[in-house]
């Protein structure tokens, strides 16, 4: 019934993010039309076994897109 807006990538905590993956996921994502959305967890080592979420956003520069009509809500001509 609804389309997700977010396309979700998990991220190893303890491993670099190599910029060729993160242009990968942001041009698959951005070409879906959805925002990239990459998140780690990191476990905290204390007793009460809590755990941290770190995680960013990346949004298409809708002016910069060449279907720049397609996120406006337009219909193409």
């Amino acid at each position: 019934m609804f389309h997700a807006q977010f396309s979700v990538r998990i991220v190893p905590w303890d491993e670099p993010l190599h910029l060729q993956s993160f242009a990968a996921g942001t041009r698959v994502a951005h070409t879906a039309r959805k925002n990239l959305l990459m998140a780690s967890v990191r476990d905290l080592g204390n007793a009460a076994g809590e755990e941290e979420v770190v995680f960013f956003s990346v949004v298409p520069d809708i002016s910069q897109s060449s279907n720049k009509k397609l996120f406006s809500g337009q219909q193409r001509q």
